[in-house]
């Protein structure tokens, strides 16, 4: 806050004698001359002080004051504003005072510069917040969307290079079973075929799994495989269930990983149904098992019909790690015109056969269109 007061000759056509004015410079101006500047201020508090600053006059005759910091915080009105010349020049001492309404108002100063960029980031702190955690969220995204396009090139490539023993050990499979831990079925499912007696093979199941538990640890989890007769049977025991499954080839251990998968979803989606059996049990029905299946990526639900979206089939044209030739065979999909869209893979294999393209060929094509969607589970 600045006060400042210009002294000058004053001239009223008689004599020459020093004057104090703080409207009108006129010619003439004193330098050198100390002015008194005395200042009644009203605090918000209520309370009343009297500021009193000396200073000289410069070369333009102009007194200048200032106010600091601490003597302007929480003024709420300026009561007058003195002004006089300290000694006495001539013996005519001259005094200025301002009252009313020649007054300055009172009013915010403005902010330094720091206070500024202060006041600046206060006010846009949310913005900056906000905007740092955008990023923050955009940077984990696109860190998790190219990490799931790494696993998913990293799936089509697995598919591609197994597809032949996964088909066809899948195409093997006769029955899978879920238990309890006390030995219940919970589900039972025939593939293709009813001549599997899941209750028998529940039963050899149970003794096999007695026959282990008294050689080693009861509390042993993991798989247990046993091969007759172009049977294998396949036990997974897990915290809750045992996972069965029944087929003609042992299975690989791509289709290992599936089945656990598998078994630990049903587990927690189903978790009541293993737990809580006091009043028998309550089974599984194929509606709530084949999308678990499918999430697992264990592949059963593709051994019934077949739903052909050709629409799909160019979503494969823009997959570097899919060979040119291996494309041109999955738009060969094109051609089979099944009626409503629903084939099966016997149609499919028997397509491909009738072209001559081999069995090995025609396992990837399956499991790629299958990925890619272009064949999906068909749901009646």
């Amino acid at each position: 806050f600045y006060i400042s007061a210009i002294v000058f000759y004053s001239n009223n056509g008689t004599n020459s004698s020093l004057g104090l004015s703080e409207l009108i410079p006129n010619t003439g101006p004193v330098s050198c001359v100390e002015i008194t500047f005395r200042i009644s201020v009203l605090y918000e508090d209520g309370t009343q002080s009297l500021i009193t600053k000396t200073t000289i006059t410069d070369e333009n005759g102009v007194a200048l004051i200032s106010l600091s910091g601490s003597e302007t915080t929480g003024m709420a009105e300026i009561l007058s504003i003195t002004a006089n010349i300290s000694e006495d020049t001539g013996n005519n001492p001259s005094e200025v005072v301002l009252e009313g309404f020649s007054l300055p108002s009172i009013q915010e100063g403005s902010p330094s510069a720091i206070e500024q960029l202060i006041n600046l980031i206060e006010g846009y702190l949310v913005f900056i917040i906000g905007g740092l955690a955008l990023i923050i969220i955009s940077t984990v995204f696109l860190f998790r969307m190219n990490k799931s396009k790494k696993e998913k090139m990293r799936m089509i490539s697995e598919s591609v290079r197994l597809a032949h023993d996964e088909l066809n050990t899948l195409q093997s499979i006769l029955a899978i079973i879920v238990q309890t831990t006390s030995k219940l079925s919970i589900y039972e499912e025939n593939v293709y075929t009813d001549i599997i007696n899941t209750n028998i093979v529940g039963g050899m199941v149970t003794a096999f799994s007695s026959f282990l538990n008294e050689l080693g640890d009861v509390d042993l989890f993991g798989f247990e495989i046993m091969e007759r007769d172009d049977i294998s049977l396949t036990v997974h025991k897990g915290k809750y269930s045992n996972f069965i499954v029944i087929s003609k080839m042992k299975l690989p251990m791509i289709m290992l990983a599936q089945v656990q998968q598998a078994q630990k979803l049903i587990e927690s989606k189903h978790k009541e149904r293993f737990t809580n059996t006091s009043r028998g049990v309550r089974k599984l029905t194929q509606g709530m098992v084949h999308p678990i299946l499918t999430e697992a990526s264990f592949k059963i639900p593709m051994l019934y019909k077949l739903k052909l979206k050709t629409s799909n089939l160019n979503r494969t044209n823009k997959q570097g790690s899919i060979s040119r030739s291996l494309k041109q065979s999955i738009r060969l999909l094109d051609e089979l015109k099944p009626e409503g869209n629903i084939t099966s893979i016997k149609e499919i294999q028997e397509l491909y056969a009738s072209k001559g393209i081999s069995k090995n060929v025609t396992a990837r094509v399956i499991m790629l269109a299958y990925e890619f969607e272009i064949l999906t589970v068909y749901d009646e």
